[in-house]
């Protein structure tokens, strides 16, 4: 007896696809990433008021953000695919949360929002705390099997707001 095809032509019992077939090391987030972050910046607003709780906000972010790409060194990639030059880092700001770069995007985006008082930036900026929770889910899949003690990290660390979230 055939195997049965389904709608794609492929075989009912061809093996499952690895995660390094479904996009490599995650280009598609990337680009998505890139997308609402291009869409972030041309989205018109008032001009910055740099003198604002939300400059400060945005200025902390870009901080955190910078810190903690910097924690990462040889590491750092914009892929949820870990570099193959990195180590598991959990101090320094990894010691408060999982996904600081990804924290501190979000705290810059939230203060240029008020700066600018451009309610589509906020807008925008709550679309990339939904996408970066959905990115961080298959990064945290792929650091889990590359590093050994990436479980007990994730369960002692919150993922993006310390002590929260």
């Amino acid at each position: 007896m055939a195997p049965r095809r389904g709608w794609s032509g492929t075989t009912a019992n061809a093996p499952s696809m690895s995660h390094q077939d479904e996009g490599g090391r995650g280009e598609r987030w990337v680009l998505a990433q890139t997308a609402l972050l291009v869409l972030y910046v041309a989205v018109p607003g008032r001009h910055f008021a740099w003198r604002s709780p939300g400059a400060l906000l945005a200025a902390a972010g870009v901080a955190l953000a910078s810190i903690a790409a910097l924690q990462l060194g040889c590491g750092l990639t914009p892929y949820p695919e870990p570099s193959a030059q990195g180590t598991l880092v959990q101090g320094g700001i990894y010691a408060w949360v999982r996904h600081p770069i990804y924290a501190g995007v979000l705290v810059a985006a939230s203060g240029a929002a008020w700066a600018t008082h451009s309610p589509w930036r906020a807008l925008i900026a709550s679309a990339l705390f939904v996408f970066f929770d959905a990115k961080t889910r298959d990064e945290e899949r792929r650091l889990s099997r590359r590093y050994e003690g990436y479980a007990a990290y994730a369960r002692s660390v919150h993922k993006l707001i310390p002590w929260i979230y």
